[in-house]
């Protein structure tokens, strides 16, 4: 079979796709991915997997009319060209025009992967927005565009159960069309088990962008709160500014933070190094698809503060691989830090349930033959 996948985010091709894409070339399936323009070192990589990349200038962030068309247009002469049996496309622009385009170049199988509801989707306080607003504008645009694509699809796939309730109770999407796929996994041989045991001070570590919604001012908060009574705790930050988002946090906001001792801030590293280093991972988001920070967590032996929010509860086990604590409350997320820091013996034990939980629901090649025998089956 020939399978095209779209994305408007390259990076995803070598990082959470990587192991789909070469076992989906190894049952001789012919295999594209078209994103933004490939490295190089990209094309070899990808090539030495049996999966050709075909590049186009694409934008994540352009919402530009006249230059959304043409990515349209481009994408859809593409595919006509490659005229593949099934198209997979993940992230919101791939989502919408790279279905959209899959539908009128009469591909016969049309996937959509929803990694999230995203920002149009997600609340930033507990306070409804104004009815008047540029978020609600943008979540109205969404509806209406989610609502074309999903039904031109011939399958959508939801990574939690929130979000695909949220779509079908708001018509985005028929029954019949709807798939739950669930977390997407980790490599488990790369993120081996580490036994941790605290000798002195507790490492909590945050790792994604630097945005709002993944509740970055609810960690720095609480930290202050946890330094005043527990001092030595260290506070570590790592990921990137998403200046194109609009709930990006700006560098002025986590200077201050810095400035004050209250965290360090690692910037743009692999995470690997830093996790293995620390002891709980927080992760106070307001929505996720299936955050995979938390998987790789679980997975190396780390136990993990999350919220209750879309995306986040669902992974983690309340008082056996971690805590949950309330979305956009930095007074619960403290009390949540501070029953580590009072009893430090916990990130050992439930560090070890965390990475048998991950053994049984994270095994990404498990849950990549089982998609697989799902396209086998098409």
């Amino acid at each position: 079979m020939k399978i095209l996948l779209i994305s408007y985010s390259r990076s995803s091709f070598f990082g959470f796709r990587f192991e789909l894409l070469k076992l989906l070339a190894e049952q001789y399936h012919e295999v594209y991915v078209v994103s933004s323009i490939f490295s190089p070192e990209e094309k070899n990589l990808l090539g030495s997997i049996g999966v050709t990349p075909l590049g186009l200038q694409l934008s994540r962030s352009c919402f530009n009319p006249i230059k959304n068309i043409s990515e349209l247009i481009r994408l859809l002469f593409m595919i006509r060209k490659i005229k593949p049996e099934l198209t997979i496309t993940y992230f919101f622009k791939a989502n919408i025009f790279g279905n959209i385009a899959s539908f009128f170049a009469s591909v016969k199988n049309r996937f959509i992967f929803l990694e999230g509801a995203g920002y149009p989707f997600t609340k930033t306080s507990n306070i409804a927005p104004p009815f008047f607003s540029k978020k609600s504008a943008i979540r109205y645009v969404s509806i209406v565009v989610y609502f074309i694509s999903c039904r031109l699809s011939t399958r959508t796939y939801f990574l939690n159960s929130d979000d695909q309730s949220l779509f079908r109770s708001l018509n985005i999407i028929p029954h019949r069309k709807s798939f739950f796929y669930g977390p997407i996994g980790v490599p488990l041989n790369q993120w081996k088990y580490k036994h941790r045991v605290v000798k002195s001070y507790i490492s909590f570590i945050f790792i994604g962008r630097l945005l709002r919604e993944k509740g970055l001012y609810e960690y720095l908060i609480a930290a202050e709160t946890v330094k005043k009574i527990f001092p030595h705790a260290v506070f570590n930050v790592i990921g990137n500014f998403d200046k194109a988002n609009p709930s990006s946090i700006s560098r002025e906001f986590i200077d201050y933070y810095i400035d004050r001792g209250v965290i360090t801030y690692h910037g743009v590293v692999p995470a690997i190094d830093y996790l293995y280093s620390a002891h709980v991972l927080v992760l106070p988001s307001y929505r996720e698809g299936a955050s995979v920070s938390v998987q790789e967590a679980m997975a190396s032996g780390i136990p993990v503060i999350t919220s209750n929010a879309p995306g986040c509860y669902q992974l983690v086990k309340h008082g056996i691989s971690g805590f949950i604590c309330d979305t956009y409350n930095p007074d619960s997320l403290a009390l949540q830090m501070l029953r580590f820091c009072i009893n430090p013996e916990l990130v050992s034990s439930m560090g070890h349930s965390a990475r048998k939980d991950a053994e049984k629901r994270f095994n990404r090649h498990k849950i990549n033959e089982k998609f697989a025998e799902d396209i086998a089956g098409i």
